[in-house]
């Protein structure tokens, strides 16, 4: 039975200066309203992960001919089932993830961002759409998370594009499907704590073969 993604949850602190912003766009109509600008905090800080429940997937066999991952492949290796190709391509630590000019997020102790760059082929032909909750890792204590942020870009065979050029944005529903046709490359960034001599977890797309992954 495949583990069960949940959230590792994280909050973005509300500033007086945006408080006034957003009364003066509900209330204002087209009125300009100088005020005193106050400095808008260098950071934010996600807290430690929650669990949240998920529903319990359960694997598709691989095709006959297709023979199964008995292990976890390493990055750069390619997993293959009946239903798609996937391979991490990139994977890198974040202590500070980004959000857009004025709002970020920074590891709290013990804790760091990782990102994952990856390309899923479709085999199936048709399109199809895999919820965010179905695109996860693993940790070493054997509980699964979907991820905090990502993006995506759905393209055609032959095209390669490179996973952190890719604007990512907020997952805040796991039930939101991510839909693509031939090749879809991904952008993930998830929490996860550090752990010595080094942070090791399992990276699954929907019913894949894993692909193990290490914190940079």
């Amino acid at each position: 039975m495949k583990a069960t993604p949940k959230f590792r949850s994280r909050f973005i602190t509300v500033t007086p200066s945006v408080i006034v912003a957003i009364l003066i766009l509900a209330c204002g109509g087209g009125a300009i309203v100088q005020s005193t600008p106050t400095p808008l905090p260098t950071s934010t800080s996600p807290p430690k992960p929650t669990s949240t429940p998920k529903p319990t997937a359960t694997p598709v066999p691989t095709a006959t001919e297709v023979p199964p991952t008995p292990t976890a492949a390493p990055v750069g290796v390619t997993v293959v089932n009946e239903k798609y190709e996937v391979t991490v391509v990139k994977v890198r630590k974040l202590e500070t993830v980004y959000l857009d000019d004025f709002r970020h997020w920074v590891a709290n102790p013990g804790y760091a961002f990782l990102e994952i760059g990856a390309k899923v082929k479709n085999l199936q032909g048709d399109t199809v759409g895999v919820p965010w909750g179905n695109i996860y890792i693993i940790d070493a204590n054997g509980s699964a998370f979907y991820p905090n942020s990502g993006g995506v870009k759905s393209v055609e065979s032959g095209i390669e594009v490179n996973p952190p050029s890719i604007v990512f944005y907020p997952i805040d529903n796991r039930e939101d499907k991510v839909s693509f046709g031939d090749v879809l490359f991904l952008r993930l960034i998830y929490a996860v704590e550090k752990n010595e001599p080094s942070t090791t977890v399992l990276f699954g797309f929907d019913d894949s073969p894993l692909i193990e992954v290490t914190l940079p």
